[in-house]
């Protein structure tokens, strides 16, 4: 059955506001509205479930805005977990607030992967002075989940940032983005889908060219269970090896 979930959001500002998730359960689609309460300015938005975010959208000048993003099959199990966590950049001096519905599909198919998630950041700033965000994984992993969103007014006009993915300081990825990727009503924000499969230690997002500010968010996950390290392998092997020992000298 779908389920949904809604909350009022009024001056939270950068401000992350986080409560137990009451939909904690595979979903093939995030739907949502937001309907303001007096806020007259265009809004971040950004919702994510034990720290990796799945949707975000920009807000209209005031008014409502209602849309739908579609996850990936392999994604359908990221919408499962404990927690939700929602920026919403309200302010006091936009007159108002906002009201924020979500909605999540169920899945019209049960052949779907269990995943891990590996959460990295979540709406962290990019700015002229911070280019780099540096994370940990340690595991073998599928692929990487971004998200980002630049504002005229911040940047001071410059088009064309460059971001830049490495995995233990090799590149994986790199765009460039034409624009700030902030549309004011148009609906989902896209997440960058990103395929890498293999063993992720350390983890850097650079924009090599960014001003003030961007704010990005990212995750990886697995499609499998944690990667088995080899002190537990040996671990494994020498209690075996003990278990054995102990058996067939009793017998």
């Amino acid at each position: 059955m779908p389920c949904q979930w809604n909350r009022e959001f009024y001056d939270t500002g950068w401000n992350k506001v986080c409560f137990p998730n009451p939909c904690n359960g595979p979903a093939s689609a995030i739907g949502f509205e937001a309907v303001s309460t007096g806020d007259r300015w265009d809004r971040l938005v950004a919702v994510a479930i034990d720290g990796a975010e799945l949707l975000r959208f920009i807000t209209p000048f005031g008014g409502r805005i209602s849309g739908e993003l579609k996850l990936p099959q392999e994604l359908w199990d990221a919408t499962r977990g404990k927690e939700v966590c929602v920026l919403f950049t309200t302010f006091a001096v936009g007159g108002g607030g906002w009201r924020l519905t979500a909605n999540y599909a169920s899945p019209s198919d049960s052949r779907f992967p269990k995943i891990v998630k590996y959460p990295l950041w979540f709406v962290e700033w990019i700015t002229s002075q911070k280019r780099t965000l540096r994370g940990r994984i340690g595991a073998r992993i599928d692929g990487f989940v971004l998200n980002m969103t630049g504002h005229r007014s911040e940047e001071g006009g410059g088009l064309n940032r460059i971001y830049v993915l490495r995995v233990d300081g090799r590149e994986v990825w790199r765009q460039t983005f034409p624009n700030w990727r902030w549309r004011p009503g148009q609906g989902v924000v896209q997440p960058i889908y990103i395929s890498y499969k293999g063993y992720a230690g350390d983890v850097e997002l650079t924009c090599e060219n960014c001003g003030d500010i961007w704010v990005v968010s990212g995750w990886a996950y697995s499609l499998h269970s944690p990667t088995t390290t080899p002190l537990m392998l040996l671990a494994i092997a020498g209690a075996t090896s003990a278990f054995v020992s102990a058996y067939t000298t009793s017998i």
